[in-house]
């Protein structure tokens, strides 16, 4: 308010439902202006009048009018106001407040009035949690609950705070439009200050958060009903005016109003639900027609809704009012529905294949539909193929063919045509996962049908995940990312799979993972997945802090996975063969090194990048870079990046500075498009060397490697004491150029043509003189200094 008046604005209009919080802003306000201030409750005429002549005879200026309660003035106190407002008086600011503006129109007074609406004045989290003196639960939830049912209403958060002042700590989460207070306050100052007819309509019309005017005459019966929730819209009577023909009751009078319903005639207001949801349905609002069926409490109407619309609510999403609406029907429909639905959830890789079996027998013995529906033939073809063993040549039931189809069971139709293909060689898996992503891909036809997208695309992901393919996944995982299902239900094996890819993002960028989130969800999305969960969380344990208990945890995870899951391995074998080679341990490089080279192939990118790691040498390099050039398979996002990086640290070492450049130029190209920051923490501190030595020289790619190096965990550490190292002998430099290479002392003997004890006698006299006590401490120790 007063910046607006700094601003030249002569009027500021405070317009607000009952409750919103108008008084005491006026009282904060008017302590700091001091006693220039001609205040007037507008309900009571004669302080009107007093107030504008006690304006227009002060000398101040300036001076500052103020009308609380406008909306409850008189005729002759409102013609009075308008005057003081439109005579241009540069003395006089005027404040006006009220539920709305109850002025005649004045084109000259809009260029001068600022307005302040209820929105402004709810409460903020922050400000709200000031309110509660911090009586809500440490997490936020309760605290965002408890803002979404008040819309951030003054009145309804100080009453909270009463209540919970009480001793009564449940009370915040109970709370809403129904609880006693807030019923009590809502009737005095909304209802009773209605006719009967304006109370009939908003009463009943408030089947929903937001209605159109011929929605609330469908469910009143009032052929008025639009002009009298336009009415209350205009005098803020906590209804607000949406696009189009629309209304919407504040969640707090909508509570309230849903409870005033069930209290005054609980038949007519199943009816008045049961009304909306035919509205609702016959113009294919099916989620709103889905709310309107719950809410009408008829059973028997609600699973026969479902049988019709259950699949394609799925297919857009809406898993969990689905599920939830399953669990409201009697139980002799409610067992076929669980089995209906929860097969279709599962889908195509039925993670639990025990409970998929046990549903498709209830749905075989359980009387329900006459006939099957489409979607049922198709998932059972999808059940066959998942349960088929590997060489069985038995044909597959038939998809069904005959037409029409809705939009949603055409694409599924396309999809399991697609996926049942298989994947018989790695051209074939490509080809696969390529149509899928094509089909996958959002369209006009198709946009609608969140769920089944992000089925396809997940879908196309797996099939990379379980054999390396040049197929990109950078744009696969973005779309996943922003098309993740809201609200779905626990048994929604297709939303868990999207939850914990979206953990993979997490890992990518080197956030905090949840671990209570993948705790809930993993498991449900299958074990490979589950497998991977676990390990991304132990590799972050040892590429933030390292160390041989972190990479133990690591390795039991590779080698004890009997199933030898791809994408975990993928993930894991270059961080661990890197930390393994850091740790002075080379027979465990070896041995991981080993087994990607039997579960991915001697030509993945993977594999060939651990290789380059256990031998950093020329010919190493010459091999990675060949691959990386010939375009070979993968089977993680970071594979890329990863090897760039690793191809920039060992030309810094060799000092090859224009190789290093472009390496490290390659990584963050690769990296760019998921915001990878990872692969940067896979070789300790030396990447961040590469990058801080470069960013200079990066062009457009040094936003890139300035946010890369923001990164907490990318941080140099402090200065050590510099360390006088005794200086080695041109035949102990050469020797210690071997030690990288992890040879036994035998290779390095008949490599240089001389006796073991020669051997074990130089590596002695290095140590001491680089002051450590093993080959790893000498080779970092000669990394540090720059011997290396």
């Amino acid at each position: 308010m007063l910046d607006a008046f700094d601003r030249e604005i002569r009027v500021v209009g405070i317009w607000a439902p009952a409750g919103s919080g108008k008084s005491t802003l006026l009282r904060q306000w008017m302590a700091t202006v001091g006693d220039a201030v001609c205040f007037a409750d507008a309900a009571e005429e004669k302080q009107v009048f007093d107030a504008v002549e006690q304006s227009r005879s002060t000398p101040a200026s300036p001076v500052y009018l103020v009308i609380d309660q406008l909306d409850r003035a008189s005729p002759r106190a409102r013609q009075a106001i308008a005057a003081v407002v439109d005579s241009g008086d540069s003395r006089i600011r005027t404040v006006l407040a009220g539920r709305f503006d109850a002025l005649p129109v004045s084109p000259a007074r809009w260029v001068r009035t600022r307005e302040i609406l209820g929105a402004d004045l709810a409460f903020t989290a922050e400000e709200a949690t000031g309110l509660l003196g911090g009586a809500t639960d440490q997490t936020g939830r309760q605290l965002r609950d408890l803002l979404a049912r008040t819309g951030g209403w003054a009145t309804a958060l100080m009453l909270a705070r009463r209540l919970r002042e009480t001793g009564d700590g449940s009370v915040i989460d109970r709370f809403d439009g129904d609880s006693r207070p807030v019923a009590d306050y809502l009737a005095t100052e909304v209802l009773s200050a209605l006719g009967a007819e304006e109370e009939d309509v908003l009463v009943w019309s408030a089947v929903a958060p937001t209605v159109s005017a011929s929605l609330a005459v469908t469910v009143t019966g009032s052929p008025d009903a639009g002009r009298v929730l336009e009415q209350l819209a205009r005098t803020n009577m906590l209804v607000t005016r949406q696009e189009g023909d629309s209304y919407g009751f504040h969640p707090i009078l909508w509570a309230f109003l849903a409870a005033e319903r069930r209290r005054r005639d609980l038949p007519r207001a199943h009816s008045a639900h049961a009304a909306a949801a035919g509205w609702f349905s016959a113009r294919g609002e099916l989620r709103s027609a889905l709310d309107q069926t719950v809410r009408a409490a008829d059973s028997a109407a609600l699973a026969a809704f479902l049988d019709q619309h259950g699949y394609e609510l799925i297919f857009r999403g809406d898993s969990g009012p689905v599920m939830r609406a399953v669990r409201a029907v009697a139980p002799k429909d409610r067992e076929r529905l669980e089995a209906d639905m929860g097969l279709l959830l599962a889908i195509p890789h039925f993670p639990d294949r025990r409970g998929a079996a046990q549903l498709l027998r209830v749905r075989s013995l359980v009387a329900g539909r006459k006939d099957r529906t489409t979607v049922d033939a198709i998932v059972d073809v999808l059940w066959a193929h998942a349960n088929r063993r590997k060489g069985d040549t038995r044909d597959l039931p038939s998809l069904p063919t005959r037409a029409p189809f809705s939009r949603g069971t055409a694409l599924l139709l396309e999809y399991a045509q697609v996926w049942i293909t298989g994947a018989v060689d790695r051209e074939t898996t490509e080809n696969v996962s390529a149509a899928l992503v094509h089909l996958g891909s959002p369209s006009t036809d198709t946009s609608e049908l969140r769920w089944l997208r992000t089925l396809i695309l997940e879908s196309a992901l797996s099939i990379v995940s379980r054999a390396p393919s040049r197929t990109d996944m950078e744009p696969v995982l973005l779309q996943l990312e922003r098309d993740l299902p809201r609200g779905a239900d626990e048994r929604d094996a297709v939303a868990a799979r999207v939850v914990c890819l979206r953990a993979t993002r997490a890992y990518h960028r080197a956030d905090p993972a949840s671990a209570a989130a993948l705790e809930r969800w993993s498991p449900r999305a299958g074990a490979d997945v589950d497998h991977l969960m676990q390990t991304l969380l132990a590799l972050d344990v040892l590429t933030r802090r390292g160390g041989g208990a972190a990479l133990a945890r690591v390795v039991a995870l590779i080698e004890n996975d009997l199933s030898d899951t791809v994408s975990s391995l993928a993930y894991a074998v270059v961080p661990a063969v890197g930390s393994a080679i850091r740790l002075g341990d080379v027979p465990l490089a070896d041995r991981l090194l080993a087994r990607c080279r039997r579960v991915l192939g001697e030509y993945s990118v993977e594999t060939a990048t651990a290789a380059f790691l256990r031998h950093p040498n020329r010919e190493g390099d010459r091999v990675l870079r060949a691959v990386l050039a010939d375009g070979a398979p993968r089977s993680s996002p970071l594979a890329l990046t990863s090897a760039w990086v690793a191809l920039a640290v060992h030309a810094q070492r060799q000092s090859r500075d224009a190789s290093a450049t472009v390496s490290i130029l390659n990584a963050l190209m690769c990296a760019a498009p998921l915001g990878a920051v990872r692969p940067f923490l896979q070789e300790g501190k030396e990447p961040a060397v590469v990058l801080r030595t470069r960013v200079e020289r990066l062009g457009a790619w040094r936003p890139m490697a300035e946010a890369v190096l923001a990164h907490p965990d990318m941080a140099m550490p402090e200065e050590a004491e510099p360390v006088t190292i005794a200086k080695l002998t041109a035949r102990e430099q050469e020797l210690l150029r071997e030690l990288p290479a992890y040879q036994s002392i035998a290779e390095i003997a008949g490599r240089r043509y001389v006796s073991a004890n020669t051997v074990k006698s130089q590596l002695r006299s290095i140590y001491s003189k680089l002051q450590v006590s093993g080959r790893a401490e000498a080779i970092e120790a000669a990394r540090r200094v720059g011997l290396l």
